[in-house]
């Protein structure tokens, strides 16, 4: 039976704790917090496998030095049609691209036409009611910091509650 999978970059302890105290600031919005368990980057958007063991073979064989990833600043997103996100941003160094690069490579999928943006998705929320947000100060500066020190391949669970994500194998990096 096929899976829905994605690979990503967890979310380190310092983030999700700081994520956490920036949700319990802005716990009035109209959203749907993510569990601090689903806080990652994604890599890697969720594709359709029968063979998580060959996937789970393929990323083994990567090597890659830990990266340093900042986000700078918490958004409504994405920047394309009607935001549905709200996520904390940053930039996309090179080792970070490179990781990419090298997972796609080692998947056989290329990245897709639409550019990379770096991101930590906090909640979600229905499109329509985007008007009905309180006006803020979008976007809010942070300054947050985290060592990625593994990827993971996830298996994408769709629930009406909203997605759940369960780790399928994990890849250190150096």
């Amino acid at each position: 039976m096929a899976k829905r999978v994605f690979v990503g970059l967890p979310a380190g302890e310092e983030v999700v704790k700081t994520a956490e105290l920036w949700q319990n600031q802005h716990i009035a919005l109209p959203v749907r917090w993510l569990e601090q368990k689903n806080l990652h980057v994604t890599l890697v958007p969720p594709w359709q496998t029968e063979n998580v063991p060959g996937v789970i073979k393929q990323l083994e064989k990567i090597t890659s030095n830990k990266i340093l990833l900042e986000f700078k600043t918490v958004d409504f997103g994405p920047k394309y049609g009607q935001p549905r996100l709200v996520w904390a941003t940053g930039l996309s160094t090179k080792q970070l691209l490179d990781l990419r690069a090298l997972v796609f490579g080692s998947l056989g999928q290329q990245p897709g036409t639409r550019p990379f943006f770096m991101h930590l998705t906090l909640a979600r929320f229905k499109p329509g009611i985007f008007t009905e947000f309180p006006k803020q100060d979008w976007p809010q500066p942070i300054n947050w910091q985290m060592n990625a020190e593994k990827f993971v391949l996830y298996e994408s669970i769709l629930r009406p509650e909203g997605a759940d994500y369960k780790v399928l194998g994990e890849f250190g990096m150096e």
